[in-house]
């Protein structure tokens, strides 16, 4: 067998890095690269003085939409809401689809009151907007906690603070879902 050229293998070692950092059902940044921008993002904000935010959302009810409409529905409904937060953030925002039915915003210079109104148009997002898979209307809930950063930050802090804030929200009133088809 052929011995690959020294830029063949750099081409392939790029391209595992970029697989090992992309979830492979949403096509966004993963758990390990969320991770990796974390620590870079808080190294950063501690040199330069920078503040911002992290949303973290988790779609409501996803195991009975699993149950009743099947794993792949499942797996649209992600995909349709990996979209949907993509598209409607910011470019220098960055989304991440670290696990399971959750996902994470971070928004750089933001203020946590800024922060709370792009999170809540994003939620109200997701719930107006469902999808339809198979046949069959999904209505999308997703709930959201958000939490500010600046120098000095914890990037793990971080991201347990953002969590339990949403871990509050699910236990408030949030938007019903609207049963509007998706375009």
């Amino acid at each position: 067998a052929e011995r690959p050229t020294p830029e063949r293998l750099a081409l392939l070692l790029a391209e595992l890095e970029s697989l090992s950092m992309t979830d492979a059902l949403t096509g966004i940044p993963n758990r390990r690269s969320l991770d990796d921008y974390l620590r870079r993002l808080m190294a950063s904000a501690k040199r330069y003085d920078e503040h911002g935010c992290l949303a973290y959302f988790d779609i409501d009810g996803f195991k009975s939409i699993n149950d009743v409409h099947g794993h792949e529905a499942g797996d649209a409904v992600l995909r349709h809401a990996a979209r949907l937060l993509t598209d409607n953030s910011r470019m220098s925002d960055y989304v991440s689809h670290p696990h399971g039915d959750e996902f994470v915003v971070v928004m750089v210079r933001a203020n946590a009151a800024d922060g709370a109104k792009q999170a809540q148009r994003l939620q109200r997002l997701l719930v107006e907007t469902p999808i339809v898979y198979a046949g069959a209307t999904i209505a999308v809930r997703a709930s959201f906690g958000v939490a500010a950063y600046g120098p000095g930050t914890d990037p793990v802090t971080l991201l347990r603070n953002a969590d339990r804030a949403m871990y509050r929200n699910k236990r408030g009133p949030r938007p019903r879902p609207k049963l509007r088809a998706a375009s």
